[in-house]
């Protein structure tokens, strides 16, 4: 049974920003050093970031940051933008819905034995 988690008020004011971002950036630590690139759209500093993990042989993952045009850094989750369903074209056919199988009938309960009389003692 899987719960999800609540995402506190500031993530989700952080997170409905990233769409206006132009800016992003791919940064990785190797040999102690960060290393950043900046790319124009998200997708492209998520390719970058694979590209990061691939080459880097210290078990750090890439960071992905979506850039405000005030300049502030905001960490793309890895799960962002998996949630939302592509939303369905105007000249696309709806799919069709599954027919549902009707239920068996339930089977009668058999009745219960009739308990043995205790024999007086004599």
């Amino acid at each position: 049974m899987a719960t999800s988690k609540k995402i506190h008020p500031a993530d989700a004011a952080d997170l409905a920003l990233i769409p206006a971002c132009k800016k992003f950036t791919a940064t990785i630590l190797k040999n102690n050093k960060p290393q950043t690139t900046e790319h124009p759209s998200l997708a492209a500093a998520r390719i970058e970031a694979m590209r990061l993990n691939a080459t880097a042989n210290n078990g750090r993952k890439a960071l992905v940051y979506a850039i405000t045009d005030e300049g502030r850094a905001i960490l793309v989750p890895a799960s962002y933008g998996s949630e939302a369903k592509p939303e369905p074209k105007a000249d696309a056919k709806p799919e069709p819905k599954a027919v549902a199988k009707p239920a068996k009938p339930v089977k009668a309960a058999k009745p219960a034995k009739a308990a043995k009389k205790a024999k007086p003692k004599g």
